[in-house]
Order: structure tokens, then sequence, then C-alpha cells
């Protein structure tokens, strides 16, 4: 095992318990199976525990091994574990031991078939197992992951409570953002990277970034994974801003891009946010049958950016994201080359783009949470999670069809933050969600 930073805390409010957690795995299997699963996935053994390390918020996990044995989890780990996560990993009958192969012995257990995802395995911990285990090892499907994906209803009311709170970081920092600039000071992406912590860090339960925040303006932001530099990063004068960034809570994980205006933007700007914004509610509004590869979906938001502008962009719509952890999880993704299928409770975001070199980047994202769909059985439809209002600033006069999802939208977005806005805020807040017309 790396060494690790001693932080390891329990999850003050989990969403559901570590048998809840068990269960979900194993209702992926025949009844009575009696297969061992194994996984030495730091994210995998992180949810199934409850536990996450405080000092790595963009990935807030540790190294361990855990070994699935009908409902008992088995846990070996070098993690400094205060009395207080061992207390509560033993009351919820989590086998917490310093040598995973004598507890697995002990359990009578190592003539069974092992099922392995060998994607979440090193080859020492492979070798290591074939040296003792008498039972067959087998491959396995990603059994875990899929369990982690399909966030429970418990999960997805604290992801909303983690979105109410970022929406109203990013609310107060565009505001104070747009008051300096036009108060004629001097500001650069550094500087809005910086400003957009300091709102971040002032939320309750903020732990830190969930990844490296990119500001990118104007022609930069053509780079999808553009990281601005101290002492080398673009002045914001005249253009549009792209910001993707997100937050790490104790309540949940958030990943949101937005354009803003700076100065003057040309109508070419406008149109172009305007299809991605378009492609982006193309997607969140679809309807879809439970057990949809999200290859299928993707075409979603790629589709009407193909069709309405000949463009299309060398990335996925959109990932997986879990729950105060990675924020970039699988199995399923809203890609042309990902065949998972899609369930109720999958959190992905949703994020087309055009990027043109030399000139500009646009990038629009809201995640999303996939519900049933209670006028049809059988299907599902998305809600937003994301609470960041899209600035009409940035859009055409008209939006054709597309008018009513972002009206709509930042009217939802308006009626939940407003009563935690300052002043400043609020006043930012109406400017920018102004109805647009059809």
């Amino acid at each position: 095992f790396a060494p690790v930073t001693p932080d390891i805390r329990a999850l003050p409010r989990p969403g559901r318990t570590i048998a809840e957690r068990i269960a979900a795995v194993r209702a992926q299997l025949p009844e009575g199976d009696e297969r061992v699963l194994l996984t030495a996935s730091p994210d995998v053994c992180a949810w199934l525990t409850n536990l996450r390390n405080a000092a790595r918020p963009a990935s807030p996990v540790f190294p361990a091994v855990a070994a699935l044995t009908g409902d008992t989890l088995h846990l070996e780990t070098n993690a400094p574990l205060s009395d207080a996560c061992r207390r509560m990993l033993e009351d919820e009958g989590v086998v917490l031991t310093a040598d995973l192969e004598a507890a697995l012995r002990g359990a009578g257990v190592t003539d069974r078939p092992l099922v392995v995802n060998r994607k979440a395995v090193s080859a020492a911990l492979m070798k290591r197992f074939e040296g003792f285990w008498s039972g067959e090892i087998v491959p396995a499907e990603p059994f875990f992951e899929r369990a982690m994906s399909r966030k429970s209803p418990g999960e997805i009311e604290l992801i909303e409570e983690a979105m109410r709170l970022d929406g109203v970081a990013l609310t107060e920092f565009y505001a104070e953002l747009d008051e300096r600039l036009a108060a004629g000071e001097r500001l650069g992406e550094c500087d809005a990277v910086r400003l957009l912590h300091e709102h971040r860090a002032a939320q309750p339960g903020f732990m830190g970034e969930s990844f490296g925040t990119i500001s990118a303006f104007g022609a930069n932001a053509a780079m999808p994974h553009y990281e601005p530099k101290p002492g080398r990063d673009a002045e914001l004068k005249d253009g549009l801003l792209l910001i993707d960034s997100g937050g790490q809570y104790w309540c949940g994980t958030t990943d949101v891009t937005r354009m803003t205006p700076v100065g003057r933007i040309s109508d070419e700007d406008r149109r172009v946010v305007g299809e991605v914004t378009r492609a982006m509610f193309c997607l969140a509004n679809a309807r879809f049958p439970e057990e949809t590869p999200g290859s299928e979906l993707d075409v979603e938001a790629r589709g009407p950016l193909h069709e309405r502008m000949g463009e299309d962009y060398g990335h996925g719509t959109g990932h997986g994201v879990g729950f105060v952890l990675n924020v970039h999880e699988g199995p399923m993704a809203l890609s042309p080359r990902n065949h998972e299928f899609l369930f109720e409770g999958n959190v992905l975001s949703d994020e087309p783009g055009i990027y043109q070199e030399g000139v500009r980047g646009v990038r629009v994202e809201n995640m999303l949470v996939a519900l049933k769909d209670p006028t049809a059985c059988g299907m599902l439809r998305w809600k937003h999670l994301t609470c960041v209002p899209i600035d009409v600033r940035t859009l055409p006069e008209s939006m054709g069809d597309a008018a009513e999802a972002v009206n709509a939208y930042n009217a939802w977005v308006r009626a939940r933050l407003t009563p935690d806005l300052t002043t400043r805020a609020r006043a930012w807040l109406e400017r920018v969600t102004a109805p647009v017309k059809a």
C-alpha cells in the first residue's frame, strides 16, 4: 500500500448504510450465490465503508482490499483508522483485518469461486491470491461499480443539498466578478480561480475542489482541459470566459461548466453559446427506456450540434459522478464508446461543447440524475441536479424552441437560490436570468 495522509473520517450523513450498500451489490447476483467478490479499487472501498480521506478532497479515498462473502464485508487496509471509525465499521458488521488471507481462510471460503474485476486489482494482488486460493478464480462484471453508480434516494437528496450550496457559491462569485470588472479592475484567469475558491470555501461542509478549476478565457477555452498558469494567464477583457469547476462537500460532489460574458462579446459568440446550451437541454429533456446504453444517449446532445452547426467535439457528452467521491466515476458514460446500460439513480454530467482553435471554446455542463418517468412504464427521465443559472447575456436574442427550457430552468434556479443570497448576488441573478425570447 502507498502511504496515506491520516485523516480518514466517517461520512456524517452517508445516504445509506453499509448493509444497504452490500445488498445493492448482491442484488445483481443470483439468490444464494456463494461466490466471493474481490476488489482493491480505492473508491469502491471508500463507498462500501462510508469512509472518506478528508486530506484528499479531489479523490477522498484510501488504499484497501475488500472481499465480500455472502453479506459479510472483509476489509484490509493500512490507512490509520480512528477508534470511532473502527467502532462504526464493527457495529455495521465489517470484519477489519491486517491479513485478508488469514481472515478468508478462517471464514472457510477459499475453496469457493473468487470473482475478480481485473481492472480493479493489481497484478501483485492477483499473484498473492493465486498463491493460496483453491477455488476457481473467474473474471467478473463490474458488480461493485454498477451498484456504486446507482445512487439511493438518500444520496440523491444529499447531492441536491450540495448543488444548492454550490449554486450559492457560484452566484456570489459571478456577482462579485462582474462588479469588480465593471469597476475597471484588471483580473486574469487565475484571479477567477482564487475568487471562486473563496466563495466555495465559505459554504458549510466544503472539503475542497473536486478537481482543478478550468478558467479559460477567449481562445484558451478551445483547449478542453486548459489550465491557467500564474503570471501567464490571460487578462479578462472583452470575450467569453469558460469556467469548469467542482466542489467536494461532505454531502456531495459537484461539477459544472458555465459561460459568462466579459465586456463586449460578438453575435457569433452568442450564437455558438446558444447552440451548445440548446444541445445540453436536448439531452436533459430526453426520455428513454431503462437499460439504454450510454452510447445511444450521447447523440441526443451531439446530434443537434452536428445538424445545426456542422460541429462535433472530441470527448464524451457525459461521465458518471461519485457521491463524495471521484468526479469521474464509471462504469457508465454518455459516449459513443460506452455501452453500459443506464438505470434509475445514475448521476452523470451533460456537457456538449464546440471548440474552434484560435477563436473560442464553449461548453455548458449540468449534472443530471436518471429517475423513473411517472408518465410511462419502464421509462426514465433526467432531473437537473446542478443549480447554477444560465447567463442569458451569452445567448442570442431569440432561442427559438429552446427558450422554454432555458426560462424554466433559470426560474427554478432563482426560486431555489434567492433566499440564501446577498443583495448583490440577488440583483445579479435577476439580471442574468431575464426571460429569453422564443
